[in-house]
Parts: structure tokens; C-alpha cells; sequence
């Protein structure tokens, strides 16, 4: 409660405290937690928060990418397809099918030319040993052109098998940095919730501060003017007792009452500022 000299100054409504704001990202899988720190700073720390299906998805494109670039690099230094024993196998295969077929159609020309060479009685003629040598050169011919075959199948198999496994790497790297990139978005706002939090917490202080200075000035000011009131009084109290000092008619008698006056009322006594007691 104030008083005529000390005016009561009510102090401002308090300053509403800042809050922080949790983040949940159910579309990327991840949550920010904004953490307060024993120093009274705060920490936004972003966790992964993926469902079990989120995670498989992930798993499989890490386990895809990863599967892919090392079976590329093997093909890389894998002339031979060695470390793809079931391709090269199949080539093989088709190698051997490809020789065994040479060898027939050898042995039934080499037939053919005896056959021929008997029914007109050329065997030990040049052209009966023309044809013949004929056919162990193309034989030959034929064996050589299977085993370069058999190369250029392996180097197709071997370059189309690294397409394939580059086209693999690079949708499940190009998959993971979509993933990454929605990560980067939520750390960005991450990031921009906790400056907003830290915008919350400055405006916080500076307002308690700006209600105590003004609480400050105006209980200041209250205190000065009681005392501007208490010397205005003091000072109309000192005028009349200067009065009554001087001898003149108007002066205070025994009975402290105005000489040559009657006596004065509560109500009028008030009006003047006095306090009868």
C-alpha cells in the first residue's frame, strides 16, 4: 500500500517464458529434440527415427550399392570372368558346344573326301592331298576362330555385366541421396528452430529486462515526487510558523489557534493538508 509520500508502483505483468518445440519428421524419418545443456544453452539434436520399413528400404539400398560397386571393380581387373564362375561357365559352355561342332563337320568332310577320292581312284593323287590338307586347315581355321569367339563372348558378358551392376550402384546411390537430401533439409530446419529458439530466449531477456528498468524509473519517479509533496508541505507549514514568529495579529495563540480567528474545523483542518492529533 503507497502513501502520500511514497505512491505504490505496481510492478508489470511477467513476461511470458519462450518455449521449445520438438520436432517429428514422419515423411523423412527423423526427429529433432531441442536439449537443454547444463549451461543453460540449448542443443538441437536430430535422430534417426525410421520405421521398420523405412529401415529395410534403406538396408536393402546400402547392401545394393554396395554389392554392385565391388562386383564392378572385380569385373574391372576380371579379364576372364574368374570371379563370376556361373558366366564363365555358360561361356564355356557355349565354347565347347561350338568346338564339338567344328570337330564333326571335320570328320565328315575328311569322310566325304575319302569317299570321293575311292569312288574315282585318286587317293594318293595331289588333288585327293589338296583336299585334304584343305580340310585340316580349315579345321584349324575353325578352332582358332571358336577360342577368339570365346574371348569376345567373355569381354560381352564382362561388359554388359558392369552396366548392369553401374545401373544397379546408381539408382540405389542416387535413391540413398535423395534419402540424405531430405536429411539435409530437416538439419536445415533443425537449425532454423533452434536460431528461433534462441530469438524466443534474447527477446525473453531483453523484456525482463526493458519491465525491471521501467518498474526501476517509475518507482523512482513516485519516490521523487513524494518527496516534492513532503517539501511543499514542509514549506506551508514554515510559512505560517513564520508567520506566528513575526508578533502580527495573525499568529498562533496558547490554545494553537490563530490569533484573532476562531478555531478551525476537521474538515477545514484537512483541506489544508494538517493532521490534528
Amino acid at each position: 500500500m503507497g502513501s502520500l509520500f511514497a505512491p505504490k508502483v505496481s510492478a508489470p505483468p511477467p513476461v511470458p517464458e519462450p518455449k521449445d518445440y520438438n520436432v517429428l519428421d514422419n515423411v523423412t524419418g527423423t526427429k529433432q529434440t531441442i536439449v537443454t545443456q547444463p549451461d543453460g544453452s540449448k542443443t538441437v539434436v536430430i535422430d534417426e527415427n525410421l520405421t521398420p520399413e523405412q529401415k529395410q528400404i534403406r538396408d536393402n539400398l546400402k547392401t545394393i550399392a554396395d554389392q554392385s560397386l565391388q562386383k564392378y571393380n572385380a569385373l574391372v581387373n576380371d579379364p576372364l570372368l574368374d570371379s563370376m564362375p556361373e558366366i564363365k561357365a555358360a561361356v564355356d559352355t557355349v565354347y565347347q558346344n561350338q568346338r564339338k561342332s567344328i570337330n564333326q563337320g571335320f570328320d565328315q568332310a575328311a569322310t566325304q573326301t575319302e569317299k570321293t577320292a575311292a569312288r574315282f581312284g585318286v587317293d594318293d593323287s595331289t588333288s585327293a592331298n589338296i583336299q585334304r590338307s584343305q580340310n585340316t586347315k580349315n579345321l584349324a581355321g575353325a578352332l582358332a576362330q571358336n577360342d577368339a569367339d570365346k574371348v569376345g563372348l567373355i569381354n560381352q558378358y564382362r561388359q554388359q555385366e558392369m552396366g548392369n551392376q553401374l545401373q544397379a550402384y546408381g539408382l540405389a546411390s542416387g535413391r540413398q541421396d535423395t534419402l540424405l537430401s531430405q536429411g539435409m533439409q530437416v538439419l536445415n530446419a533443425g537449425n532454423a528452430a533452434g536460431l528461433a529458439a534462441s530469438t524466443r530466449n534474447d527477446s525473453y531477456q531483453n523484456n525482463l529486462y526493458n519491465n525491471a528498468l521501467s518498474l526501476s524509473i517509475a518507482r523512482a519517479n513516485a519516490k521523487a515526487q513524494g518527496w516534492q509533496t513532503f517539501g511543499q508541505l514542509a514549506g506551508s507549514a514554515a510559512a505560517m510558523a513564520g508567520g506566528g514568529m513575526g508578533g502580527g495579529g495573525a499568529g498562533f495563540g496558547s490554545g494553537g489557534m490563530l490569533s484573532g480567528s476562531s478555531p478551525m474545523s476537521a474538515s477545514q483542518s484537512a483541506a489544508r493538508g494538517i493532521t490534528w492529533y
